[in-house]
């Protein structure tokens, strides 16, 4: 398994799988509690397989990343074009497109989409090559927002 085609946590998973982007989910065998129940009823909904997984197999698959129990398999990340960014910004009031270039930590994408979605920001502009793209530290650290900001 790619190690970009999988989100983890429980906001980055709830919001892949609210977006339709999930293929397979994995949860800690052991795992009990509202979170749960909650993740499998929307995994169920969005008719994506369960697997029970021993926790050390779930460190291994996020190299040893905070997963709280959740790792889901995703189709690969889909980013948006230039023009369909700014024929977005056409239609608002008051747009507003971030450019980020030559930024390379994972955990500063992620931060800066939370942020960006907080905002309302219409779109974010990364550069194909020598900075980071969107990976599962961006998809975790940005609690989901990497599925509503373009």
């Amino acid at each position: 398994m790619e190690k970009n085609d999988m989100v983890y946590g429980v906001h980055a998973v709830t919001e892949s799988l609210m977006a339709n982007t999930g293929n397979k989910l994995y949860i800690q065998e052991d795992l009990r509690g509202k979170n749960v129940q909650k993740i499998k009823d929307l995994a169920a909904e969005k008719k994506v397989a369960i697997s029970w997984t021993p926790k050390k197999t779930l460190q291994e698959m996020t190299d040893g990343a905070t997963h709280q129990g959740f790792v889901l398999r995703v189709s690969a990340f889909a980013y948006a074009e230039l023009s369909d960014i700014l024929q977005k910004a056409e239609t608002e009031e008051n747009p507003l497109i971030l450019i980020l270039d030559g930024l390379t930590d994972p955990h500063n994408l992620g931060s800066i989409l939370r942020t960006a979605d907080a905002t309302n920001v219409t779109g974010v502009i990364i550069p194909k090559h020598r900075a980071v793209g969107v990976t599962p530290v961006v998809a975790k650290t940005s609690t989901g927002a990497v599925e509503h900001v373009p």
